[in-house]
């Protein structure tokens, strides 16, 4: 979903090969089952879409990632924070990643209290009991919550329970979605108001919500906080699986990781920090279990049911220690209300959604002006990044520090990074969007996922963002995927630029030294770097052509060199591809046309010998080739993943288009020939009179396909 200057998107291209990397992840997805909040527009087991974070079980939870709704290829974020975070063996000290509640928006402040009081210090000497007696003492402990949006419509569901008499009830913060308000219901049916939220730790996917009015005979759950948990120690899980409400299932404690400890999928998946707990247990949990407890046969807390992997009842709950550490931790009086804290990733997905809209809206009117001034006026007074920037970030200065800020300055920024952003008008809320993002969010992981979405950007704002996050960060993932996302940034800006190109070195030289174990997706981060930027440093556009040495079809040495002073079309292709054979027709009516002008067509064949050969024969391709064959020397000096490749030069031999066929291809040769020092443009008009151009203008561009870009590991599907 990046865009390359100079590319032309939505055309098909025939994959020479699929990367590994792109095959694993999708593997990787597929085995994880998210135990998110129910939604009815939703089955809670489905894996996330690919390039979606997955944390605490959920993909980006609470909203529906809106991936590729950005056009020209940006993506935006999804509203939402991405939970995921936590300690060792001993709990982590949350200093670092509990949010602490704005204060503008407390419905009451000033005073702090102390932990809550009525949460066992320890519960060591609790006697065993029974299930049964057990679910029959927990029975006014576990609640069922329900979220509902602004509108006052269901959204969604999960599970809590009650860790203090004054009416706190702890769950995951994924839970709470996009919520605007929620409701506990008792196993009973008595339905208890919430307030708001008084503590959360969206990193360690962790929310304490405070009841309105609560009774006075709720049964407070206690936290076995004593010790690491016992492997095969018998458990109970409680909560309301696929909407199966207050059901119990037994199992085992199976075996406790640290997030580190985990499969490489799960790792990259969940979006968690190494240091985080996780208790396995084959105890049957599913959607609707999340933010229900786990309880030892003593009947206390042992983990919080986050996530579940598909297959055998491989269920994790995050360490209850996690959440002793929340709860003992000062806070402000008074909850922060939903609609404040949660509620606004509702109103992010609904500007994202207008943004698209709109901004479909504003092409077709480019496309109807007449002149250049007129798209220009268009351009500056109605480009629809100007209204949605500024609105976000009302947004996102009304919630500081909260989740959703995140989420409205991730989105702010990606969509004042789509094409043809008037960026002067954009610049003032681009500034103060990257400068909250350092002031409020700098220690969230989240900082690595929106700089993969960043990492086409050509606004010099942006690299200077980049390089705040990777002197500022404290994560090392987030340190390495900005080195990483830099250096792509100010490769694909072009070439020419000496001190850019040498920051792009150091940046991978970096990479290579200090982050070689990094991994995103399935793919070493500095592998994927070098890789990529040496295409990038060398066939990018603004780049110099590598030089090309090769026997022709009638076995004559010739250089790619010789051709300087002529615009030039480097058609790499295959007989066995049909879109390069699609090409045909207009490439013979092109060469055709343009045989008195400073033009070229030269193809690479990446057929047999044989198969070449008929195709010269039946007149097909017109034009000289070197034939290079099946994974031949020019086709790995030129990195090709796919076929056609298509490369534009200009007349000093610089790679000026990529990926250009039909109209397109004809368009930036003709452009490209009025620049040719003393030689005047061809004549205006259509790829000639032959009749073959006209039907190959009409022949059928295939939609999808692989454009070269989407080699990418890191790509958002």
């Amino acid at each position: 979903m990046d865009n390359s200057p100079g590319e032309a998107r939505g055309r098909s291209r025939t994959p020479v090969w699929v990367w590994f990397a792109v095959g694993n992840s999708l593997l990787a997805i597929a085995i994880l089952v998210i135990v998110a909040p129910w939604n009815r527009n939703k089955d809670p087991q489905q894996p996330p879409a690919a390039g979606q974070g997955v944390a605490g079980g959920v993909a980006n939870p609470g909203a529906n990632d809106p991936a590729n709704i950005a056009p020209g290829g940006a993506s935006v974020a999804s509203p939402a924070a991405a939970p995921a975070p936590g300690s060792n063996l001993t709990p982590v000290a949350a200093a670092d990643r509990t949010s602490t509640l704005p204060q503008e928006s407390k419905e009451a402040s000033g005073s702090t209290v102390a932990a809550p009081s009525t949460i066992p210090q320890s519960t060591a000497a609790l006697a065993p009991r029974t299930a049964a007696e057990i679910v029959e003492a927990v029975d006014r402990g576990v609640v069922q919550l329900t979220m509902f949006d602004l509108a006052g419509d269901e959204i969604g569901f999960g599970s809590g329970f009650v860790v203090d008499a004054s009416g706190l009830v702890a769950t995951n913060f994924h839970v709470l979605g996009s919520a605007s308000s929620a409701q506990a219901t008792l196993r009973d049916g008595s339905k208890l108001g919430i307030a708001g939220c008084c503590a959360y730790d969206a990193d360690a996917d962790l929310a304490v919500l405070q009841l309105t009015n609560p009774p006075d005979n709720l049964e407070v759950l206690p936290l076995a906080t004593w010790g690491e948990p016992h492997l095969a120690a018998d458990v109970i899980a409680i909560g309301h699986p696929q909407g199966f409400k207050f059901t119990a299932t037994t199992g085992i404690i199976s075996a406790v990781h640290t997030t580190a400890e985990l499969p490489r999928p799960y790792r990259q998946f969940l979006n968690a920090p190494d240091n985080q707990v996780w208790i396995q247990t084959n105890a049957a949990i599913s959607g609707g279990n999340s933010g229900g407890p786990l309880l030892n046969m003593q009947g206390a807390v042992v983990g919080i049911n986050t996530w579940v992997a598909s297959g055998e009842n491989l269920g994790f709950a995050c360490d209850v220690r996690h959440l002793a550490e929340l709860l003992a931790k000062e806070r402000a009086e008074g909850a922060i209300n939903l609609a404040a804290l949660t509620g606004p990733a509702e109103r992010v997905q609904v500007l994202i959604a207008e943004f698209s809209s709109q901004y479909g809206w504003f092409q077709q009117r480019l496309e109807q002006a007449d002149t250049p001034a007129e798209k220009e006026e268009i351009r500056q007074k109605d480009h629809p990044s100007t209204r949605i920037a500024t609105e976000l970030l009302v947004m996102a200065e009304a919630c500081r520090r909260a989740p959703a800020q995140f989420d409205a300055l991730s989105a702010l920024l990606q969509v004042v990074s789509v094409p043809g952003c008037p960026r002067d008008a954009c610049a003032a809320a681009t500034e103060r969007a990257t400068a909250l993002l350092l002031e409020d969010q700098l220690a969230s992981p989240r900082l690595g996922e929106l700089a993969l979405k960043l990492r086409a950007s050509t606004d010099e704002s942006i690299w200077k963002f980049l390089r705040a996050v990777i002197a500022g960060s404290p994560n090392r993932q987030v340190q390495a995927v900005g080195r990483y996302c830099l250096a792509m940034a100010l490769a694909q800006a072009g070439g020419g630029d000496s001190a850019r190109d040498a920051e792009v070195k150091l940046l991978i030289d970096e990479l290579q030294r200090s982050y070689a174990d990094v991994v995103v997706g399935q793919t070493p981060l500095a592998e994927a770097a070098e890789q990529q930027l040496f295409e990038l440093l060398n066939l990018g556009i603004g780049r110099t052509a590598p030089d090309i040495v090769g026997l022709d079809q009638d076995r004559q040495e010739f250089k790619l060199s010789e051709y300087r002073g002529k615009v030039v079309v480097l058609d790499f292709w295959a007989d066995w591809c049909p879109h390069c054979v699609d090409m045909y027709p207009h490439e013979r009516a092109l060469t055709e046309k343009l045989a008195d002008q400073p033009f070229a067509i030269l193809g690479i064949n990446c057929d047999e010998p044989d198969r070449f050969r008929r195709v010269l024969e039946r007149k097909d391709v017109t034009w000289r080739n070197w034939h290079d064959g099946p994974g031949g020397s020019i086709c790995q000096q030129y990195r090709v993943q796919s076929y056609p490749t298509v490369y534009v030069l200009d007349h000093e031999g610089i790679i000026r288009y990529r990926d250009v066929r039909g109209e397109e291809m004809e368009q930036a040769v003709n452009e490209l020939l009025a620049k040719v020092p003393g030689h005047s443009s061809p004549p205006a008009g259509s790829a000639a009179t032959a009749k073959e151009a006209a039907s190959a203008t009409e022949a059928k561009p295939v939609e999808g396909g692989v454009p070269a870009e989407e080699d990418d590991p890191f790509r958002e599907d």
